[in-house]
């Protein structure tokens, strides 16, 4: 069996791998903005498996941790996603210790994530490590399935005695201010009494975003390179 090594994210030179896994492994359609999103104000917080004499990863977790609502931090599961052929080998379950090592180390309070209410294996997953099913969301995701969102407690909240730092407020600011069509979020994910409001909301809008972009037959989301323009469907 290979030997698999775990290192942090390093650089944009592995965004593209990181992209064609998630793309081959997930339902979830992503622009090259979600990924930098993520990758370009958290990349601590984002590793990579490699097997021995493969150049590319074979497994990925992309994390992101910010104080919510001045209340605590925590620490949020975006993507995990593992090579077919290097499955039932203990990569995403150590992929997603490390992240919540490392979180819990910075002071997160509890993480959050979300998933398909049909993804068996990754329930089973989260569900081993301790996270509990905290509600149900309903067409979540853009193939109409809805999610169900999973929380690990860690410690007791404890109400912060400093604002959010500004790479937390700077990667705010880059989300889009409404949805693709003007309109708010739906009231479901604008619930001020929910704690998980503010990023759902956030992440609803992108899905939006992606769903308007599709019909178009081409779009620069980033101006840097030709690698990213993003063929709609």
């Amino acid at each position: 069996m290979d030997t698999i090594t775990y290192r942090a994210y390093s650089g944009e030179h592995e965004l593209p791998h990181i992209i064609s896994l998630v793309q081959s492994e997930l339902s979830e359609p992503y622009v090259v903005y979600t990924y930098r999103y993520f990758l370009h104000q958290w990349p601590h917080l984002s590793f990579l498996a490699y097997a021995h004499g493969v150049p590319h990863p074979v497994g990925v977790i992309v994390c992101k941790q910010s104080p919510h609502r001045d209340r605590y931090l925590r620490g949020y599961i975006a993507m995990l996603s593992v090579d077919k052929g290097y499955r039932k080998r203990g990569i995403a379950s150590a992929l997603v210790r490390h992240s919540i090592s490392v979180m819990q180390a910075s002071g997160a309070q509890e993480i959050a994530l979300e998933t398909e209410f049909d993804n068996a294996p990754a329930l089973a997953l989260y569900t081993s490590l301790g996270f509990v099913p905290e509600k149900r969301l309903h067409r979540f995701y853009l193939n109409g399935k809805d999610a169900f969102r999973l929380v690990l407690p860690l410690a007791p909240h404890t109400r912060l005695s400093s604002p959010p730092s500004s790479a937390s407020s700077s990667a705010s600011s880059l989300l889009p201010a409404s949805s693709a069509d003007g309109s708010a979020p739906d009231d479901e994910y604008d619930d001020s009494s929910d704690d998980y409001a503010e990023d759902t909301a956030k992440l609803v809008r992108l899905r939006r975003r992606v769903a308007a972009l599709r019909g178009c037959r081409m779009i620069t989301v980033w101006p840097a390179d030709e690698d990213d323009r993003v063929s709609g469907r």
